[in-house]
């Protein structure tokens, strides 16, 4: 059983979990110090997630792979921000993280400006075709490459190879520097961040 109330459940005969590694009642008092938050937080997006992406990853498994993380970027962003994404919003966050994420990894050899666009159509046709349709639409997914390829024509992408293991790696590098920042608290707004999303996100 998944919850962050400490239940037995009595068909595993185990006590609730609220993540891979910490039962609910473990995770409620972890969750009294900033220290057993980021613990937390790092073990339930890891656990039952991009751990579970990484083992499974493959062709047969590749949009859902894209779904999840499209989901993640969501959550990462919220964090950072500190404030919920709503319907209106979720679009700039879920976009704000790829871009992030896309720009460290292409560095000065592809413009910023060709980045976004990537991004936008990213998020416009495979983002938003697998969470309303569950479909790429008309975005080529392709297991090869080290990253995401695409065509281009005055600037505006035409064609798009979406590589969702590469974005799994530079997801999953992202979130362990994002938890290290958070160890560091060197970046007090960002810690302030994460204290008021945690609270709002898990009711512990």
């Amino acid at each position: 059983m998944i919850s962050t109330k400490p239940y037995y459940d009595t068909a595993s005969a185990r006590q609730a979990r609220f993540s891979k590694t910490y039962s609910a009642k473990k995770a409620i008092e972890l969750a009294k110090t900033y220290e057993g938050s980021v613990k937390l937080f790092e073990d339930y997006y890891q656990g039952w997630y991009l751990t579970p992406l990484r083992q499974n990853i493959r062709e047969g498994t590749a949009l859902i792979t894209a779904a999840v993380l499209f989901s993640l970027c969501d959550v990462i962003e919220q964090f950072r921000r500190g404030t919920k994404s709503t319907a209106k919003d979720t679009g700039e966050f879920v976009k704000a993280e790829l871009k992030s994420v896309y720009q460290k990894q292409f560095g000065n050899k592809i413009p910023k400006k060709t980045v976004d666009s990537l991004v936008d159509q990213i998020y416009k046709l495979l983002r938003n075709g697998l969470h309303h349709d569950l479909t790429t639409r008309g975005i080529h997914i392709s297991m090869s490459g080290i990253a995401t390829m695409f065509k281009e024509n005055n600037g505006d992408i035409v064609e798009l190879w979406f590589n969702p293991s590469n974005l799994l790696k530079v997801i999953q590098h992202d979130f362990l520097e994002y938890t290290k920042a958070l160890r560091n608290k060197s970046d007090k707004t960002l810690v302030a961040n994460f204290e008021k999303m945690f609270k709002m996100t898990f009711d512990l």
